[in-house]
């Protein structure tokens, strides 16, 4: 059998597989978020970005504005989600 189609992009999840955070990514958003919106608990981070992203996966699960929009929002979501001052982020 043959492919009529060319195959045009192959991708991989090589998270825990070939690429370890060297701390978890919860306390990662944590110290990353600390300069610019003060210090925010890295469980609570961790909480809100389940939470921030599963809403938007059920109220935009194809990416209808692009792929960074949405991961921006997700982003935005999770730091209001563990306390962080609205005035403080971006629009």
């Amino acid at each position: 059998m043959y492919l009529t189609h060319r195959i045009q992009l192959v991708t991989f999840d090589a998270l825990y597989t070939l690429i370890v955070p060297r701390l978890p990514i919860h306390v990662q958003y944590s110290q990353t978020f600390e300069p610019y919106l003060g210090a925010l608990d890295p469980d609570s981070l961790r909480q809100s970005f389940r939470v921030a992203f599963r809403s938007l996966e059920k109220e935009d699960p194809v990416y209808s504005k692009g792929s960074y929009p949405w991961w921006a929002e997700v982003i935005r979501r999770t730091a209001l989600g563990a306390g962080a001052d609205e005035k403080g982020m971006w629009s």
